[in-house]
């Protein structure tokens, strides 16, 4: 897509003319500074026409004046009396707005996007507890205090304590016939 917004300042007051249908063009020559630090500001010729034209000619616009200008850039060939074509880059206006009221020499004003008031707070799904009431009776219920429990609990209440059974002892490999060296056929 080709759009865009400048920033410039009038180089060359703006010259009305009409087509042989008696459309009005409106070309002037501006300015604007490029983005990279110490280049010289570029040049453009901003075509305006129909009654956008008639617009520019109504505001007569003077050298010096800061312009807010949207539009499209467009590539031209021109033929030159040199004999040879040249290209050069045009800018066609479809919006300008004035800085004329911003005063001499202050910045433009930057752009703020409308805001979109927040939306409510979200309301809790849950209900809130209610203080030194009973939980419910499908909760289960555990002591404030970690109580310590017992090594091994007893199977039967008041029976002594099982005794630990040992590890069952793994059996002693199977017989692993015994070579020696010179028995290992190679």
């Amino acid at each position: 897509m080709n759009h865009c917004i400048l920033l410039v300042e009038v180089m060359q007051a703006p010259q009305v003319r009409y087509t042989s249908d008696q459309v009005p063009v409106a070309e002037m020559i501006v300015q604007f500074n490029t983005p990279r630090d110490g280049d010289p500001p570029a040049t453009l010729k901003l075509v305006a026409w129909n009654r956008l034209a008639t617009e520019v000619e109504q505001q007569s616009y003077r050298v010096g004046d800061r312009l807010l200008v949207e539009g499209r850039i467009s590539m031209v060939t021109i033929d030159r009396q040199e004999g040879f074509r040249e290209k050069r880059a045009e800018l066609r206006a479809q919006r300008i707005h004035s800085l004329a009221a911003l005063g001499a020499g202050a910045p433009a004003p930057a752009y703020v996007p409308p805001v979109a008031p927040a939306p409510p707070a979200p309301k809790p799904n849950y209900a809130p507890p209610i203080p030194n009431a009973a939980p419910p009776s499908n909760v289960a219920q555990f002591p404030s205090q970690p109580q310590a429990m017992p090594v091994n609990p007893p199977s039967v209440p008041g029976a002594p304590p099982a005794a630990p059974q040992p590890f069952p002892q793994a059996a002693p490999p199977a017989s692993v016939p015994d070579f020696d060296d010179d028995d290992i056929p190679f």
